[in-house]
């Protein structure tokens, strides 16, 4: 079959096929990348103008709306990414209700939401497990429609239970018509950024689509010596190769290089405390590369019955190599230098099957899928002759001389692999009732050596029921309740290098859902409680690596509330709270570096009288917290604003400004490792955008 291509249109595939392939990066811990755990649901890709949720099926396999899904729901759109110059993972997560953002290094970050770590990521709605548990450098937002976060557990579409959330990634699709879009930034610390999107048909019968985006950014710090170099490249072309039958492939690379990252972070005590804004532990020769590439092959075809089939393909290589510092208190400061390299291969074949069906005169819906997953990690540490004592001069200004990082080695070398099958099915018992009646069957493997040790472990099939119901009270109104079984293989190490036995517990939450302001807005108040056995919890360090004991009986528990969308006319606003309530057996507090109330709130207004200017504003405020570990680390209770403003010069051309932390406030990033260093102060992001 001979496809004419568009002139105009054959730099998109020619861009496609001839990227380079490259590499990303990551951790001198048993840690690892947002980017290692992610892959994809599709769904339609353009613009959304509204903070409301859309439909996801994230949650459960099925194309639900926001009422029908019966977990708490927030969504990031791209318009919303937009209109708070959002460029990365950290940022947008940073909006999501009830979510806990903990930056405890400049290049490593944690998640967190009810009380747990979030450990399921999807790309596309397809989730696969985590290699380490956390992000490693920076997570581009610019190939990606929107992010999604159902909280709650999700032992349908991830590979476990978890009862924290899950955060789904949506990458950007072709577009039919053409479209393009050309950004520029400048912003505060030498800050820039190109960003381009291209999208349209490939061919003048529109059967072949394509989109590329790429951006180049560079930036200094409010940090001494910290900086950032950044590429990335996406490319995806859709073939619909019969009226029912489409096939996907892409391609996306991105490259961080951080120069004088920290490792580690401050060593508060109760003679060091009055740090300023700007402190580092990071060496001037210290740095961090990390280069992630992804490919992917999709097919979907449509059954004359209605049914859908898609099967899915993916594959991540990661690599990284970095030289860095790390300052600890013992009898006084000491420095402890490594070089790390590391290499991960990630790949994950997916196959599933939706459709509707009849039975008892009423049409319900269903879901089938199956998933394997292999991932063969190998990394390499070269250490420094001694753990030498520091001066805090030496450690503030990054003088400590580079040492010879090949005394001793020590490294991993193992494989993991993890298979699953799904199913679920909504019935639909009355017009107002539903049922959600689904499981999961998992089992998992590890094999190889880390660091010495023997981390070879076999779990068997383990079954995670899922479970909701929902009942349209009034039209527009929803309540809902759900029940899922908390089951995650883990791959932390006790003291002895035995992998720790796998999490198990369960989840349930109850709620209401509505949607009003003639269904442009949308609102949520639900009660969650969860708990989990043999939780991982730090223990120690052992040559450098960390080991870990597994903690019974911590319990979550609390509520949260949320309103999205356009509340009244030209108002767009997402405002959240969470209380939550963690307790370890005795009842003591537990995860003491995660707040207990938090508030979020972002919103725009377009003035009717002037529809070319936008206004608007971020709020965050959280309660105080504080390290388990380290009595001279707290952060008491604190609030942060941003705001915002655009105007549209044309149709075609909007200049923005967003003006961060507006109050400059000083705060840590996060209490969680008994180590932190402080927020970025007031700063300024300015942009002209092009669309074409």
């Amino acid at each position: 079959m001979f496809i004419r291509l568009k002139p105009l249109n054959m730099a998109v595939l020619m861009g496609l096929a001839g990227s380079s392939f490259s590499s990303v990066a990551h951790s001198e811990t048993d840690q690892n990348s947002v980017d290692d755990v992610i892959e994809v649901t599709a769904s339609k890709t353009e613009m959304n103008s509204s903070y409301k949720p859309e439909e996801t099926s994230s949650a459960t396999g099925l194309s639900l709306n926001a009422l029908e899904t019966p977990q708490g729901l927030t969504v990031i759109s791209s318009e919303q990414m937009d209109d708070f110059a959002v460029e990365d993972l950290k940022d947008a997560l940073d909006m999501a209700t009830g979510v806990n953002v903990e930056r405890v290094e400049t290049d490593r970050t944690y998640y967190s939401a009810r009380g747990f770590d979030i450990t399921n990521f999807q790309l596309d709605g397809t989730g696969i497990p985590s290699v380490w548990g956390l992000q490693l450098g920076d997570v581009d937002t610019a190939i990606y429609d929107r992010v999604e976060v159902v909280r709650g557990a999700n032992g349908l579409t991830s590979a476990s239970g978890m009862p924290s959330a899950t955060v789904n990634l949506v990458r950007k699709r072709p577009t039919r018509d053409f479209q393009g879009k050309l950004k520029g930034t400048v912003g505060s610390w030498d800050k820039r950024r190109v960003e381009g999107d291209i999208s349209g048909a490939l061919n003048d019968e529109g059967t072949v689509r394509g989109r590329m985006v790429g951006v180049y950014g560079d930036k200094n710090s409010y940090l001494d010596r910290y900086g950032k170099e950044k590429y990335v490249f996406y490319g995806i072309v859709d073939w619909d190769i019969t009226d029912r039958s489409t096939v996907t492939v892409g391609y996306s690379d991105a490259t961080n290089k951080a120069k004088s990252p920290m490792w580690g972070a401050l060593p508060f005590s109760e003679d060091r405390s009055g740090f300023d804004v700007s402190a580092s532990t990071s060496a001037d020769w210290a740095y961090w590369n990390t280069h992630n590439k992804n490919a992917f092959a999709e097919l979907e075809h449509h059954f004359s019955n209605g049914w859908t089939a898609k099967t899915r393909l993916n594959y991540t290589k990661i690599k990284g190599d970095s030289k860095l510092l790390y300052i600890y208190e013992s009898s006084g400061l000491r420095a402890y230098s490594s070089a790390y390299d590391n290499d991960v291969d990630q790949t994950l074949f997916d196959v599933q099957l939706s459709g509707n069906y009849e039975l008892l005169g009423r049409q319900h819906e269903a879901t089938f899928g199956y998933q394997w997953f292999h991932s063969a990690v190998w990394d390499l540490s070269g250490y420094g002759p001694t753990f030498d004592s520091i001066s805090l001069s030496e450690v503030l200004s990054g003088s400590y001389s580079e040492p010879a990082l090949n005394q001793s080695f020590d490294g991993s070398n193992y494989d993991q692999y993890q298979r699953g099958a799904f199913a679920a099915t909504r019935l639909s018992i009355t017009d107002k009732l539903s049922m959600l009646i689904g499981g999961r069957m998992t089992a998992a493997s590890i094999a190889g050596l880390a660091y010495g040790t023997n981390k070879s472990s076999d779990f068997d099939y383990q079954f995670v029921p899922y479970g909701g119901i929902t009942y349209e009270v009034v039209n527009d109104v929803m309540l809902y309740t759900s029940y899922s079984k908390v089951y995650e293989p883990q791959n932390k190490f006790d003291e002895s290098g035995q992998v720790l036995d796998p999490i198990q517990g369960n989840s349930i939450e109850i709620g209401a859902k509505s949607n009003f302001a003639n269904d442009k807005a949308y609102a949520s108040l639900a009660l969650f409680r969860a708990s989990q056995d043999n939780v991982a919890a730090v223990a120690g360090t052992n040559g450098g690596t960390t080991y870990y004991t597994g903690e019974d009986g911590i319990t979550s528990k609390g509520v949260e509330a949320e309103v999205a969308g356009e509340v009244i006319k030209g108002l767009q606003v997402q405002a959240g709270y969470t209380y939550t309530d963690a307790e370890d057996p005795d009842g003591s507090r537990a995860l003491t570096y995660t707040p207990r109330n938090l508030v979020k709130v972002s919103g725009t207004y377009r003035f009717d009288a002037i529809p070319e200017w936008k206004v608007g504003a971020t709020y965050h405020w959280q309660d105080g917290v504080y390290s388990s570990t380290n009595d001279y680390l707290r952060q008491g209770a604190y609030g942060v604003v941003g705001v915002m403003t655009s105007y549209d010069i044309t149709d075609d051309i909007k200049a923005s400004l967003n003006i961060n932390n507006v109050t400059d406030k000083k705060y840590l990033t996060s209490t969680r490792w008994g180590q932190s260093y402080y927020a970025a102060p007031l700063n300024a992001v300015a942009s002209v955008s092009w669309n074409f």
